[in-house]
């Protein structure tokens, strides 16, 4: 079947910065437990989730959005602060914006679905310019409503905004638990991206329809 629209996922997909989100963890963490997240942990409990999810987790115990805020606040600003000055990741990834004005110049419809705060998208609009490709009902971010992934939600909730059914549909993917959660939400097809070994290492044993370190290993034929 020909895929009639793609959904992609944001932090590690579109922009390179999961780097740039370990140092802040790195940083505010040891503050809060003393101790700082493991690879495995950043695998299983960080990446993909949503902040109060996170800090739930840290925390050990559930937190409510208004609990949550603070902690959020404070790691977002900082992340957006150390990405501000890490020249080679506050850019789209390599490959992405031509990749994007291909699938566009073909009308094909997309859209976002991160586990991005709003305090983060509003960022990303100014900086990388994502209204070009993705108006704004088309980014599906955390809004305190929908639970991180691997919970199929969020790319629920983008089928919805694009009228698609899942079957016909592409998710780009960076994560362990993002593919996770495309596949529970009934997508069949899946591009992981890898933007360091680490990365690939954790996404090669799933099966996925690709598999390629950026946005210039891609073409149109991924729409096969």
């Amino acid at each position: 079947m020909t895929c009639s629209g793609i959904l992609f996922d944001f932090n590690g997909t579109l922009v390179f910065d999961m780097r740039v989100h370990d140092r802040a963890w790195e940083i505010l963490i040891p503050e809060i437990r003393g101790h700082g997240f493991t690879r495995q942990e950043l695998d299983d409990h960080v990446n993909g989730r949503n902040n109060r999810e996170i800090f739930s987790y840290v925390l050990g115990r559930e937190l409510s959005e208004d609990e949550s805020r603070p902690y959020s606040e404070r790691k977002e600003a900082l992340y957006r602060e150390l990405l501000m000055a890490t020249p080679e990741a506050f850019r789209l990834a390599p490959g992405a914006e031509e990749f994007l004005d291909l699938l566009a110049s073909r009308g094909l419809p997309m859209a976002i679905a991160t586990a991005a705060p709003l305090s983060n998208i509003r960022f990303y609009q100014e900086h990388f310019g994502l209204d070009r490709w993705f108006p704004e009902s088309r980014i599906v971010y955390s809004d305190g409503t929908i639970p991180g992934k691997p919970d199929p939600a969020i790319f629920n909730r983008a089928l919805e905004r694009l009228g698609l059914p899942a079957s016909s549909c592409l998710v780009v993917e960076d994560s362990v638990l993002g593919v996770q959660a495309a596949r529970a939400a009934g997508i069949p097809r899946v591009i992981g991206i890898h933007a360091d070994e680490a990365t690939r290492v954790s996404l090669e044993p799933l099966n996925l329809d690709r598999l390629v370190p950026d946005y210039r290993h891609l073409d149109l034929s991924v729409l096969e």
